[in-house]
């Protein structure tokens, strides 16, 4: 796929001078669809120590 183009537009004032290019970025698209492995990490008491 591509990604939205990119217009690069050049101009000097007074000078009667304009260009204008584009470019398109190869684009890799990747859709997540599932996670695994990962389980919600036990709750551990905190213990508040005495100074």
């Amino acid at each position: 796929a591509l990604d939205a183009k990119v217009i690069i537009f050049k101009k000097k004032r007074r000078k009667n001078y304009l260009r204008t290019k584009g470019h398109r970025q190869e684009l890799t698209r990747l859709r997540i669809t599932d996670i695994q492995g990962i389980a919600k990490p036990e709750e551990v008491e905190k213990v508040a120590v005495a100074a």
